[in-house]
């Protein structure tokens, strides 16, 4: 068993963090800053096949009851509105409530 340090609080610090839990380590995370990042507008999209990759930390349900369905995405220029692209990303989970209207 080995004391761990983790740098930074994000998805990929997160996911390390459990996982050396899981592994039988002592992780500790240091995040910069002080604060949630709630209300910048970020979110985190997890495609269909990313839900594997949940389900190895055991936050598969979690995700699936919490998020929601985000079939396509559209991109749009900020400063005029213009159009960009479409993302389709092949489809709903089936345990992800469909999209908002």
């Amino acid at each position: 068993m080995f004391n761990c340090m983790v740098i930074g609080a994000g998805i990929a610090g997160l996911s390390s963090g459990i996982a050396l839990h899981k592994a039988g380590h002592r992780p500790v995370i240091f995040e910069a800053y002080g604060v949630p990042s709630d209300g910048i507008g970020g979110f985190l999209t997890v495609a269909v096949n990313g839900f594997d990759a949940l389900d190895t930390l055991g936050l598969k349900g979690a995700a699936g009851r919490l998020g929601f369905s985000t079939p396509l995405m559209s991109m749009y220029l900020g400063s005029s509105g213009k159009h960009l692209i479409d993302f389709d990303y092949g489809g709903s989970l089936p345990a992800a409530p469909p999209p908002a209207p």
